[in-house]
């Protein structure tokens, strides 16, 4: 399992590895609820842009828990580009 998500979302990540868990990854949330996906790095950078324009609305630390990264996703963030990295 390498996702789990109760709403419809777009999950892709950059070559060389395109592999969700490996960073970069990227998803954009098509409604609001929560995205649970792997990651095999403890600490990552969370940046949340606007899907016209690309510029930063958020940008933050997050743990993922067990190998794990979960996000909840509010009415106001969704269609945004959500960009996971190191």
């Amino acid at each position: 399992l390498l996702g789990n998500v109760d709403i419809p979302t777009a999950v892709w990540g950059e070559l060389p590895s395109v592999w969700i868990g490996a960073l970069p990854m990227h998803f954009i949330p098509l409604g609001t609820g929560s995205v649970r996906l792997s990651c095999r790095n403890p600490t990552v950078t969370l940046t949340v842009c606007d899907l016209v324009t690309g510029k930063a609305i958020l940008q933050q630390k997050a743990q993922a828990k067990d190998g794990w990264l979960q996000f909840h996703v509010p009415q106001e963030l969704v269609l945004t580009e959500w960009r996971i990295s190191d």
